[in-house]
């Protein structure tokens, strides 16, 4: 049985947005509207 894994939402938020940026998703010195980032996640 595979180990099911507790991960606060913080956390995983602060993931996406790492791949996010790591993948050239926001341009560089744009800046980010939390509303929007808010409804997307």
């Amino acid at each position: 049985m595979p180990e099911i894994k507790k991960e606060m939402l913080s956390s995983q938020v602060y993931r996406a947005l790492k791949d996010m940026i790591a993948n050239y998703r926001f341009s560089p010195g744009s800046r980010l509207n939390v509303e929007e980032l808010a409804r997307e996640f």
